[in-house]
C-alpha cells in the first residue's frame, strides 16, 4: 500500500498488463493455435494425472518468474499474454491472446482443459489509478470479471488472484491480519478490494475456489522500468540525481519478487478451500533505511528530507495464516533490498 500523493512509496505489488509496459523482449515461445476439437467442449467430471495451470499476464514483473518456477517445478504451464515473456518459459506454452476478449479466454479453457488460474493483471500504480479510474477498473476489476465468468462457463473451478495490501487502507493497526475491516483510501484499494467480492461472488453461487493474495511492497524490478520506491532510490543514484525523503520515518513491509514467485509456486499446486492471504515478511523496513542502503553503494547521492505529517506511519503484515498454510522462506528484506541495489551499483558508474 501507498499513498497516492508519495512516489517514494509508490507499490510494484502484481503485473501492470504488458501492452502497456513496452519493456517486454521477445522469448523463444511459440503462440498456439485454437483449434476447438469436440470432445473438448465438455470438462465436467473429467480428471487427469498432470494439472493444466493458465498464468494470465505472463510477460509482467511477477508474471514472467511465476511460469518460469511453475515449469521447473514440473507445473504443465500455459502463458495468456498479449506480448511475451522477456524469462525462459521452459515448456510452457504462451497464447496470444487479450483478457478484454473473454470469448478467447473461454475456448482456452475447452481446448486446453485448464484447470487452475493465476490472474496477474493489474494496473498497480496508485497516483495514476487516481488520475485514470477508468483504466483502473478496467484492468485490476473488468479484468478479473473477464476471467471469472469464462471459468463459471468452463468449469475451472480455481482462480489465485493478486490482491493488495492497499485493500486495508492507512490507518489499519500494524501488523495487520487478515481478519482486519478493509477501508481502503485509494481508487487502487477500492478496486483491489471490489476485485476480492468478486471472488467471494463466485465462490458462493458458482463453486469456484480462490486464493487472494494481499501483496505488500514487492521489489526486484529493474530500476529502469520499476514504479516502486527501491527502482525510484537506485535510478535517481544512477542518474546522479538527489533523492528526497519524504518522512523518513516511513515504513513499508517489503517482498522480494522471487519469493512471491516461488509462494505462488506453491500454492498453486496445493488444494483446499478458498482463502485469503497477506504476502509480506512482517518486518518494518523505512525509508531512511533503504536510502542509508542506497548511499553505502553510491556514496555520491545526495539525500534530502522533506518533512510530511505522515512520518513514521506504515504498515506491516500480520503472516501468521501464510505461515500455517505453507512452508515460506523469504529473504530478510534489509538483507534483500541491500543485496539488489549493490547488484546495479556498478552499473551505474
Amino acid at each position: 500500500m501507498c499513498d497516492c500523493v508519495d512516489e517514494e512509496f509508490l507499490e510494484m505489488d502484481c503485473n501492470i498488463h504488458s501492452w502497456m509496459s513496452g519493456s517486454v523482449h521477445a522469448a523463444p515461445w511459440v503462440p498456439v493455435p485454437l483449434t476447438l476439437s469436440p470432445h473438448s467442449l465438455s470438462r465436467r467430471g473429467r480428471r487427469r494425472l498432470k494439472l493444466v495451470t493458465l498464468v494470465l499476464g505472463s510477460s509482467g514483473f511477477i508474471g514472467g518468474r511465476v511460469v518460469r518456477e511453475l515449469t521447473r517445478s514440473g507445473v504443465e504451464t500455459m502463458s495468456y499474454d498479449v506480448i511475451q515473456s522477456n524469462l525462459e518459459g521452459g515448456d510452457a506454452k504462451w497464447i496470444k491472446a487479450d483478457i478484454m476478449d473473454p470469448m478467447t479466454l473461454e475456448r482456452v479453457f475447452l481446448e486446453y482443459g485448464v484447470d487452475s488460474v493465476i490472474h496477474l493483471i493489474g494496473y498497480p500504480d496508485i497516483a495514476q489509478c487516481e488520475k485514470d479510474p477508468q483504466l483502473s477498473f478496467s484492468l485490476n476489476v473488468l479484468s478479473l470479471q473477464n476471467t471469472l465468468e469464462p471459468m463459471r462457463k468452463a468449469d475451472v473451478d480455481h482462480v489465485m488472484f493478486a490482491s493488495s495490501a492497499a485493500v486495508y487502507g492507512y490507518d489499519s493497526p500494524t501488523p495487520v491480519p487478515e481478519s482486519s475491516p478493509l477501508t481502503p483510501n485509494t481508487v487502487y484499494g477500492f478496486h483491489k478490494m471490489i476485485g476480492e467480492k468478486l471472488l467471494q461472488a463466485y465462490a458462493k453461487s458458482y463453486g469456484i475456489r480462490y486464493t487472494a493474495l494481499r501483496l505488500f511492497n514487492v521489489y526486484g524490478a529493474n530500476p529502469v522500468s520499476g514504479k516502486d520506491v527501491i527502482s525510484i532510490f537506485i535510478r535517481r543514484a544512477m542518474n546522479n540525481e538527489p533523492i528526497t525523503l519524504k518522512g523518513p520515518g516511513k515504513f513499508r513491509d517489503f517482498v522480494h519478487v522471487d519469493d512471491v514467485a516461488a509462494l505462488i509456486t506453491k500454492l498453486a499446486v496445493k488444494d483446499g478451500e478458498s482463502s485469503t492471504y497477506n504476502v509480506g515478511t512482517g518486518t518494518r523496513v523505512t525509508l531512511q533505511q533503504i536510502a542509508d542502503s542506497v548511499k553505502k553503494y553510491f556514496k555520491d547521492v545526495r539525500v534530502a528530507v522533506e518533512p510530511v505529517p505522515d512520518d513514521g506511519k506504515g504498515i506491516v503484515a500480520d503472516t501468521a495464516a501464510l505461515k500455517s498454510a505453507a512452508s515460506v522462506s523469504f529473504r530478510p528484506p534489509l538483507q534483500g533490498i541491500d543485496e539488489h541495489i549493490r547488484g546495479y551499483s556498478k552499473k551505474g558508474r
